[in-house]
C-alpha cells in the first residue's frame, strides 16, 4: 500500500484558512504605460519627432525592461538607415518612472501609415501602447505688410 501526503500537508499549509491566505497575500502591482496618454499623435512631414514611453514598473524592478516596436518589429530592424531610433532607458530617481523615448530624424510619408508601439514588461506582467502618426500641418501666416503712413516705434 502506499502512502500520499499532499504536500501542502507536509509543509503546513494545510492549516492556513482561505481567507487567511487573501489577508497576508501581497499582490504585485502590474506595469503600465503612463505615457504617450494619446493614440493619435500629430507630426509634419519632413520635420524631427520625438515620442516620448514613461512607464510604471509597478515595484521599482531591475527586471522591467521598456523598448518601442514598429509595425511588431524593432525600430532597428524596421528603419536600418537609422532614420528613426530609440533612446536609452532611464529611471526616475525613486524607480518609478522608466522612460525611452523614440526619436524620428524626419517623418516621412511611410511613418503616416505605420504602428509604434511602447512596451514595458516585467515579471509581474506586461503593458503596451501603441500610437499612429496624423498629419499635422503646420500654420502659415502671410508676411503681413507694412500699413501706409506708419512709423516704427520708437523705444521710451
Amino acid at each position: 500500500m502506499e502512502l500520499t501526503i499532499p504536500l501542502t500537508a507536509f509543509l503546513g499549509f494545510d492549516r492556513i484558512l482561505p481567507s487567511e491566505a487573501s489577508k497576508d497575500s501581497t499582490q504585485v502591482p502590474s506595469p503600465r504605460i503612463l505615457q504617450p496618454i494619446r493614440f493619435r499623435i500629430g507630426a509634419v512631414l519632413g520635420q524631427r519627432l520625438v515620442i516620448e514611453c514613461k512607464a510604471d514598473p509597478g515595484l521599482p524592478d531591475d527586471f522591467a525592461l521598456v523598448y518601442w516596436l514598429v509595425n511588431s518589429t524593432f525600430p532597428e530592424v524596421a528603419y536600418t538607415d537609422g532614420r528613426v531610433s530609440e533612446t536609452e532607458e532611464s529611471v526616475s530617481e525613486d524607480g518609478r518612472v522608466i522612460q525611452r523615448s523614440l526619436v524620428f530624424k524626419s517623418v516621412t510619408a511611410e511613418d503616416f501609415s505605420s504602428t509604434f508601439t511602447c512596451v514595458i514588461s516585467s515579471p509581474a506582467g506586461l503593458d503596451q501602447r501603441t500610437v499612429t502618426l496624423m498629419h499635422n500641418h503646420t500654420a502659415r501666416f502671410p508676411t503681413p505688410s507694412p500699413t501706409p503712413n506708419t512709423k516704427p516705434r520708437r523705444e521710451q
